[in-house]
């Protein structure tokens, strides 16, 4: 009878993990790398084809995106001016006390 042998898996000689083997990569590194780029390619290439050959009007959402972000900073900015003249009204006071003057710059918060 002949001498039997230790089965041994071997990997499939596909290009990308001869090289990957050649330059010392692992083959979970290289099935991460590329399930990472099947990941993207849907979206990129639909993206690409939305752009590229006016599937949607996009003209019209980014200026109506624009035009609603304009009219947020607006309001924002309003309430802003707002709250800081209200402030300034019920506060009595027209301006902060200089830093020189007061107790809790200088370092001493005891009050003596």
């Amino acid at each position: 009878m002949g001498r039997a042998r230790a089965r041994v898996p071997r990997r499939p000689p596909f290009l990308l993990s001869t090289i990957a083997g050649a330059i010392g990569l692992n083959e979970n590194l290289i099935d991460t790398i590329v399930s990472g780029i099947a990941f993207i390619a849907l979206p990129v290439s639909v993206a690409i084809a939305v752009l590229q050959y006016h599937l949607y009007d996009l003209d019209v959402v980014v200026k109506k995106a624009l035009v609603a972000g304009a009219l947020v900073l607006l309001v924002i900015g309003a309430y802003a001016a707002v709250v800081g003249l209200l402030g300034v009204v019920t506060s009595g006071n027209e301006a902060p006390a200089p830093c020189s003057s007061s107790r809790w710059c200088s370092g001493s918060r005891s009050g003596r």
